[in-house]
């Protein structure tokens, strides 16, 4: 009867249910093939820093760092060791853009020519300050654009020479070297000094410096960033446990009875080594320092402190001493009721 059942089930399963499961899967995939059209498909978003038009392609090889939400567009080239900030646009599709070696061009600054055609040169060492704007102008070497300026079409802004922040140069304006613009619309103000020149020289070598330390950490790739995280977590326990004898000779605590201390431990020690009144003995009969070390600086606070603690002990030999009727008296039980009542009846 047993195998007359599974014989049973096995025909059923060949002929009818097997079958009808494929017959299903089959009207299944036509159904997905025949919604295919309105499926949505998530696009892969290339890096916007590097956009090449029809005619050029952006050269920023030679660069120190490339924000990667900058934008550069077309025909743009960048010299060794510039650094383009967070932001920043340069819009080289109406007009070819060259920057210059070691030059900064820092956080939202956009760089464009409004009308008319002609390139626009930054040159060497220059320095442009955030949410600046530069037309198609020519900047020479080693000048500084200060924060929030705007350099319209036609401008020259000659070496060595400061555009104040804010300062707005009307197209066509020249500043001479040495000299410094402000205002809107910008006008001379006076020229720059010796101090001024090199303190600007030393703002301009810190962000070359910054650049270099954005750019190791921005190019790291997924695996990278993983890894670092991963090897952060261990270092810090793998180098104490590699230089746990060293740090238990400077604690004092090389002829530690255990053999081998754990990291934990030696790491209390050593933050107890560095605030040096707290500092105990191991095994010591107290675990603490009196408190009148810690309090010897503040007088007054002692004083109140010994007061306090003289109030406490006389009050503690009071609360000591057992109740008087329970030495001087017989339990209730058995005393005689002294109350008016008693007494007359």
């Amino acid at each position: 009867m047993r195998q007359f059942l599974l014989a049973l089930g096995d025909h059923f399963t060949r002929t009818k249910l097997g079958p009808a499961f494929r017959i299903l899967g089959r009207k299944i995939d036509q159904a997905g093939v025949s919604i295919s059209q309105v499926s949505y498909v998530e696009k892969y978003v290339r890096s916007l820093r590097n956009i090449p038009t029809e005619t050029s392609i952006p050269d920023l090889g030679r660069a120190n760092f490339i924000a990667p939400n900058s934008t550069v567009i077309g025909e743009v080239k960048l010299g060794q060791n510039s650094s383009l900030w967070y932001g920043a646009i340069l819009r080289g599709d109406a007009s070819s853009i060259e920057i210059g070696d070691d030059s900064v061009i820092q956080d939202l600054v956009t760089i464009k020519r409004s009308k008319g055609e002609g390139p626009i040169r930054i040159g060497r060492g220059v320095t442009v300050g955030p949410n600046s704007y530069i037309g198609g102008a020519v900047v020479e070497d080693y000048a500084y654009v200060g924060m929030g300026s705007f350099v319209g079409d036609g401008c020259v802004v000659e070496s060595y020479s400061v555009l104040a922040a804010g300062a707005n140069l009307a197209s066509g304006d020249r500043v001479p070297s040495g000299q410094i613009w402000a205002g809107s619309p910008a006008k001379y103000l006076r020229d720059v000094s010796a101090e001024e020149r090199d303190s600007l020289r030393e703002y301009h070598d810190e962000m070359k410096n910054l650049a270099a330390i954005h750019a190791e950490e921005t190019e790291k790739s997924f695996e990278q960033v993983f890894h670092d995280d991963f090897m952060k977590e261990r270092s810090y326990s793998m180098s104490w446990s590699e230089t746990l004898s060293e740090k238990l000779d400077t604690l004092g605590y090389s002829d530690h009875p255990i053999d081998q201390p754990d990291v934990e431990r030696v790491r209390g020690w050593e933050y107890s080594a560095m605030y040096e009144r707290h500092i105990t003995e191991l095994y010591s009969p107290k675990s603490w320092r009196p408190f009148k070390e810690d309090a010897a600086v503040f007088p007054e606070d002692w004083k109140i402190y010994g007061e306090d603690m003289e109030s406490y002990d006389r009050a503690k030999k009071i609360f000591d001493q057992p109740p008087k009727h329970m030495d001087e008296d017989p339990s209730p039980a058995v005393r005689r009721d002294e109350s008016p009542w008693a007494r007359r009846f």
